[in-house]
């Protein structure tokens, strides 16, 4: 499963919000919404900035990040990202 798929469900619990509701307020199909959050289908481009504006979020954080992660696996990455940019040149 692609982390679109993941982060759109995940973003969709956290706002309380069942499949058709989201697709209402998308202006989409419940199935449409189904398709998405099971990977067999992935939004157009006009769509994926509807569903970013929707949840405040930016593009590469909807389709690029991994909202899944429990707050300890989030810190672990984050002390592994900065470990990571000592090294790069200013």
């Amino acid at each position: 499963m692609s982390k679109f798929a993941r982060n759109i469900k995940q973003l969709r619990k956290d706002k309380k919000l069942t499949q058709s509701q989201l697709a209402t307020k998308l202006g989409i199909a419940r199935s449409t919404i189904s398709l998405y959050e099971t990977g067999r289908r992935f939004p157009s481009i006009p769509m994926l900035r509807k569903i970013s504006v929707f949840f405040e979020i930016s593009l590469d954080q909807l389709i690029g990040s991994d909202f899944e992660l429990n707050s300890d696996q989030k810190i672990e990455l984050l002390a592994a990202s900065e470990k990571d940019s000592d090294y790069l040149i200013d």
